[in-house]
């Protein structure tokens, strides 16, 4: 059952180290923060790299 790999057990305290630290559930959420955390960095880094380049660009047109 799902909520028992996630340490939720009825009649006794939750353990969380059950043994099973690499199943592939919790690879799933490991991979699943990975691919959430890559597309909003992409597009941010895209966007602050795009910014930084039109600042240089205009300080150099400031400069001639």
């Amino acid at each position: 059952m799902l909520s028992e790999s996630l340490g939720h057990r009825k009649g006794r305290e939750a353990c969380w180290d059950d043994g099973k630290a690499f199943s592939t559930a919790g690879m799933y959420t490991d991979w699943t923060a990975v691919i959430l955390l890559l597309l909003t960095a992409a597009p941010l880094a895209a966007v602050v790299a795009t910014t930084a380049f039109f600042i240089l660009r205009q300080k150099r047109k400031q400069q001639r």
